[in-house]
């Protein structure tokens, strides 16, 4: 996508991404009040830079690569908590089944918190985002392919790590017949 033609369409394009820009910046600072001013700070730089934005990538993938720049200068600051937000619970679930999730939740996101920065970063992105190989690669400054291994190096340790929380089938292990 090109460059926004005007301050109306920049100002569209924001309204438009804002709340992913928010989502990943409180991922990687890990509060909500850290990720607002890291969100304010790159919208300070975008709103200094957007005419010199020269549409090689979309307008999202490029502010969101200003987020995440901002995140890392926050991080290398004071170290945060990544949050890693769980969806909204399932009102007909017992209290049993709502404790089990949370702690589920609260065993990944230690996992997360345990990889390293750029692995955290691609987790954050791609797994808890749904952002695709190639636009988190054009964030990240890397290619398709490493994010593609990266992930392939994540989901290889939080399955080690987890793997008590996997369910396993019984079917494949027990004797044919029975």
């Amino acid at each position: 996508m090109a460059r926004p033609a005007d301050r109306n369409e920049l100002d569209r394009q924001v309204a438009l991404h804002l709340p992913c820009a928010l989502r990943i910046a409180q991922r990687m600072t890990g509060d909500r009040h850290g990720a607002e001013e890291a969100v304010q700070d790159s919208l300070l730089k975008v709103m200094r830079h957007w005419r010199s934005f020269r549409g090689e990538a979309s307008f999202k993938t490029w502010w969101m690569r200003i987020v995440v720049n901002v995140c890392r200068d926050r991080f290398r600051r004071r170290l945060p908590d990544v949050c890693l937000e769980t969806e909204t619970p399932d009102p007909a679930a017992g209290p049993d089944d709502h404790v089990a999730a949370n702690e589920t939740a609260a065993r990944v996101r230690a996992e997360i918190d345990r990889l390293p920065p750029r692995q955290r970063e691609v987790a954050i992105l791609c797994i808890a985002e749904g952002v695709a190989a190639a636009e988190a690669a054009a964030i990240l400054d890397t290619t398709p392919h490493n994010i593609r291994a990266t992930l392939h190096l994540i989901r290889n340790r939080l399955t080690a790590a987890l793997s008590d929380l996997i369910p396993t089938d019984q079917s494949k292990t027990s004797a044919p017949g029975k």
